[in-house]
C-alpha cells in the first residue's frame, strides 16, 4: 500500500529540468539581459540628449522634463522588448500605448 502511494507522488526531476527549466530559464536569463543592457543604453542615451540640449541653453526645468519624457519613453520598448523575449504577447500592448500616445498628443 505505501508503495503505491510513492508511485503518484514519484517526480522525475530530469523530465522537469528539461520540460520547463531549461527553456523558460533561457528566456527569463535573455530577458533580463535585454533590461539590463537596455536600461544602461537608456541611461547613456537621456544623458547624451541631456549635455546636448544644455548646450542648446535651455531652460534646466525644461531640460529636466523632457529628459525624463525621453527616458520613460526609451524604457518602454525596453520593457515591451523584454516582455517579448518571455513570450508576451505584446501587441494589444503596444496598441495601448499607441493610443494613449495619441490621446495625449
Amino acid at each position: 500500500m505505501i508503495g503505491a502511494g510513492n508511485a503518484l507522488v514519484r517526480f522525475d526531476l530530469q523530465n522537469f529540468i528539461d520540460t520547463y527549466v531549461m527553456p523558460w530559464g533561457i528566456n527569463i536569463v535573455l530577458a533580463l539581459v535585454i533590461y539590463v543592457i537596455g536600461k544602461i543604453v537608456v541611461k547613456v542615451l537621456v544623458s547624451v540628449f541631456g549635455k546636448i540640449m544644455a548646450k542648446s541653453k535651455y531652460d534646466d526645468m525644461l531640460i529636466d522634463f523632457l529628459k525624463s519624457i525621453v527616458n520613460a519613453i526609451l524604457m518602454l520598448f525596453v520593457i515591451v522588448a523584454s516582455l517579448d523575449q518571455l513570450g508576451v504577447d505584446t501587441t494589444s500592448l503596444v496598441a495601448i500605448l499607441g493610443a494613449a500616445g495619441l490621446a495625449i498628443g
